[in-house]
């Protein structure tokens, strides 16, 4: 039996550091609302049935350091929003139908350490800038052309 995620978070969700909702047969879409536990530093919604589009709303996790969303059915870009967590330190798209290309203001997250593509549907170069991220140690991707 599937479910979707709830559309608003608890109100007494405000203090939530964690969230992990990995492998649970979850499907819809993810609520922006998210973007909402100001507390929030890891996301783990991989490997369930989610569609649609991140939510730009995640650029208002400023305590974010890990989003892991891969293995779902995800479409549309990576919003560049997500730049402003410069806190991020792994990040993980695998496995989704994203399109577009690699955020150049990616290069903003110094302290980016995994970076997750293994898209088969991005687009455009690897970005220069994202040479900034020195601590970047792990960034597979698939596509040749990319």
């Amino acid at each position: 039996m599937t479910s979707p995620i709830p559309p608003q978070p608890g109100k007494n969700l405000h203090n939530l550091e964690i969230l992990s909702l990995f492998e649970n047969d979850l499907n819809d879409t993810i609520p922006p609302s998210l973007g909402n536990l100001s507390n929030l530093s890891e996301l783990l919604l991989y490997s369930n049935g989610l569609s649609g589009t991140i939510p730009p709303e995640f650029g208002l996790l400023k305590k974010f350091k890990v989003l892991r969303v891969g293995d779902n059915r995800l479409t549309g870009h990576i919003p560049e929003e997500i730049s402003k967590c410069t806190e991020l330190r792994t990040m993980g798209f695998a496995s989704c139908s994203l399109n577009g290309s690699i955020p150049r203001t990616f290069g903003q997250l110094l302290q980016l350490k995994n970076l997750n593509l293994l898209e088969k549907f991005l687009s455009g170069s690897i970005p220069v800038e994202l040479g900034n991220c020195k601590s970047l140690e792990s960034f597979p991707a698939a596509r040749n052309d990319l």
